[in-house]
């Protein structure tokens, strides 16, 4: 349920964001009005692997964001959110570093809310079987509201990932997350 919710949140962002970016400039970064207006986070929530064998637990993490420097759209805006959390439960330790732009479909004042994919590697260490480090993909949706300087903001996740050979142990370490965020604007 929580799986075909998320995907569901996913999917309509993305046709939402698809609709309404209709042309787009490269290189905002070089304009003389391009802002950057970067943000940092403090994350946490929960994480549910796909696998039998690893338990659902807690993440916790930082984030950093700013407006894309490499492409701006006529509507809407698009925002580079790089984020590192780590998870560790019953043995399996996972640290993320990910980068995912979110395409801000609402953006309407102190409201912001956004979709958008991403990547990243997912380096895991698993007790008395090794360590590995796999590629991934994520699709993502976001909402946060800002209070002067200060935002808070939730997001969703589903990261797909390749096996994580730990030696005697392959692993998938596919998951779905949900997360809090708190943070500053600069």
């Amino acid at each position: 349920m929580q799986r075909t919710l998320i995907a569901s949140t996913v999917a309509a962002g993305l046709t939402l964001a698809a609709g309404t970016a209709s042309a787009a400039d490269w290189f905002p970064v070089a304009e003389d009005s391009y802002s950057a207006a970067p943000s940092v986070a403090v994350v946490g929530g929960s994480q549910e692997f796909d696998s039998d064998g690893a338990d659902s637990g807690s993440i916790a993490g930082v984030e950093f964001a700013l407006n894309c420097p490499l492409l701006a759209v006529d509507s809407g805006r698009i925002r580079q959110q790089v984020s590192l959390t780590q998870y560790d439960e019953d043995g399996l330790e996972t640290t993320h570093l990910e980068l995912n732009p979110h395409y801000l479909f609402v953006d309407d004042g102190n409201l912001t809310v956004g979709a958008g994919p991403g990547f990243g590697l997912v380096q895991g260490d698993l007790d008395g079987a090794g360590d590995d480090s796999v590629f991934a993909l994520q699709a993502g949706a976001s909402v946060n509201y800002d209070f002067g300087p200060a935002f808070v903001g939730a997001e969703a996740r589903y990261q797909w990932t390749t096996e994580a050979d730990f030696g005697s142990v392959e692993e998938d370490l596919s998951n779905t997350r949900v997360m809090a965020k708190v943070g500053v604007n600069f």
